[in-house]
């Protein structure tokens, strides 16, 4: 498994425990050096290429909210496509969901400015079928997309947590507690349909695509 954009690599450090083979590399150099210190191979290197091993395919590819972060989020697609991922082998990316419907609609009742516009930090703008239009583009073939809990409800139902940060942390708990609740309950799979549901109209705060390489 790559993780491409790995952070502090704390995906990696998890999905080895699970008996992966977790290869990494990042541009912060602090960053690859934790990772490099807890056992994991990982190298310091941008988005440049994504080819960082020259020339060893993985049968997994992570890019977990990295796309919105590049200047040309096709050629990194298309690099990881045609010289990084195994014959069969599946991306998994993750997006924030952005100028959603539920978005949108409480920007509008709360007078706010677009918060979610971050330059230079986020260059890109992404819905799951946006998402789902650059994989397929570029020869994957999507087999599943499903959307996080769409946290602007709190927004539509009047907490306006993005000129609150001690709301926001309070909202974010609400959703934890649906989330354990649910699960507590023995309803995981309902949820996950739910979510699922949410990805297929452009809704919730997060997508997350699931993509085998295409011939």
């Amino acid at each position: 498994m790559l993780d491409i954009g790995c952070g502090w690599g704390q995906t990696m450090k998890y999905l080895a425990t699970k008996g992966a083979r977790c290869s990494g590399f990042d541009p912060a150099p602090e960053a690859v050096a934790y990772v490099q210190s807890i056992g994991i191979e990982c190298v310091r290197a941008g988005m440049e290429k994504m080819d960082v091993f020259e020339g060893r395919r993985f049968d997994v590819v992570l890019l977990m909210n990295v796309l919105e972060h590049l200047s040309d989020p096709v050629q990194v697609i298309e690099g990881i496509h045609n010289t990084v991922l195994a014959k069969g082998g599946m991306l998994v990316v993750e997006v924030p969901n952005e100028f959603n419907a539920f978005q949108v609609a409480a920007q509008e009742l709360h007078g706010l400015a677009q918060w979610w516009v971050a330059p230079p930090a986020h260059l890109n703008y992404f819905s799951a079928s946006s998402l789902t239009a650059l994989l397929r583009g570029s020869g994957f073939e999507v087999q599943h997309a499903e959307a996080s809990f769409p946290m602007e409800l709190f927004l539509l139902m009047g907490e306006n947590y993005v000129s609150d940060r001690q709301l926001g942390r309070y909202c974010h708990e609400r959703r934890m507690a649906f989330e354990m609740n649910m699960r507590k309950q023995g309803r995981g799979e309902a949820l996950r349909s739910f979510y699922q549901a949410m990805a297929q109209v452009d809704l919730g705060r997060q997508v997350i695509a699931y993509a085998l390489k295409g011939v």
